[in-house]
């Protein structure tokens, strides 16, 4: 037995085969000199349909391209040779192909655009049902990598009639859709109008959101104009709170230095205070000069 080979001891003598042991690949087995092998393969069969039409839900047509591998179960083997010998891959086949076809009916045209993922999982579930039957795997668990098809008849309760074509289906992939020209600028069309709606859609928000920004921007302009005319407010109010205190200030202290310098000269006369009052003042200025005219007694410019 070859390494990618399954198969039954056969009598050369007769041509008769022995189905009640399964022998398995690569091995060497001791079967007798007049028995040789009847082999099947033990690897995947890979099939493929290309730009397969089938009809829609809306009474049109599409075409498809799928992909899949299917792989004889050893512990079944005697009942592939039973019902089919050889001659079984046309048989799957052919019930891949229906099963692929009568499950397309189900989506519409439209539907092969936009749930394309779905599609393909419900077309690989079809044709697994139809090759493989209702009966849950041999070996599966409830999770993981060989978990048990949801809603499969447990294998203990199952007979020949819900093994299906005695393979197991694996790889599944939903290729290339082709649909009719018109369903295709049908649907260009949708997608356009869709993009432009959105474009239209996205250009309205960037208004709003372009006229609450420049909004936001003249309120906060706004507030801080406010802040610094307040600020400048505050800094003359107190600018000239501090100059009337300082002038105040000034007052109080010049008072009070000219009555003590009254005191401490002795000048009680309120009419020479006042004259003293004055020429303190003129002395003060840098544009006057004062000068004593003993002829006059009176003061003037220079």
């Amino acid at each position: 037995m070859e390494y990618y080979e399954l198969g039954f001891a056969k009598r050369k003598s007769t041509g008769s085969v022995d189905t009640d042991n399964i022998y398995g690949p690569g091995g060497r087995h001791m079967i007798g000199p007049d028995f040789g092998y009847k082999t099947f393969p033990a690897d995947g069969h890979f099939i493929q349909f290309i730009d397969t039409a089938v009809f829609t839900s809306d009474r049109l047509t599409c075409e498809l391209t799928v992909y899949f591998y299917y792989f004889l179960r050893p512990h079944q083997l005697s009942l592939l040779h039973k019902y089919y010998d050889l001659r079984y891959d046309p048989i799957i086949e052919t019930n891949a192909l229906d099963a692929l076809k009568g499950v397309a009916t189900q989506f519409s045209n439209r539907e092969y655009v936009s749930k394309r993922d779905e599609i393909s999982k419900v077309m690989e579930s079809a044709i697994q049902e139809r090759l493989g039957g209702a009966c849950c795997l041999k070996d599966c668990t409830k999770s993981g990598p060989d978990k048990c098809i949801d809603n499969c008849k447990p294998y203990n309760q199952c007979d020949e009639s819900d093994f299906g074509l005695f393979v197991d289906v694996k790889y599944f992939s939903l290729g290339q859709i082709d649909l009719p020209d018109e369903i295709n600028e049908r649907n260009l069309r949708t997608l356009t109008l869709h993009e432009e709606n959105e474009r239209e859609e996205f250009r309205q928000k960037a208004q709003i959101v372009r006229r609450g920004t420049d909004a936001e921007v003249s309120r906060i302009m706004n507030k801080a104009n406010i802040v610094k005319n307040t600020a400048y407010q505050k800094r003359d109010l107190i600018l000239s709170e501090a100059r009337a205190n300082a002038s105040a200030t000034v007052e109080n202290a010049r008072s009070e230095g000219l009555k003590h310098l009254y005191d401490e000269l002795n000048i009680a006369d309120n009419e020479k205070r006042a004259t003293f009052d004055y020429l303190r003042t003129l002395k003060g200025k840098d544009n006057v000069h004062l000068m004593v005219n003993f002829d006059q007694l009176i003061a003037g410019h220079v």
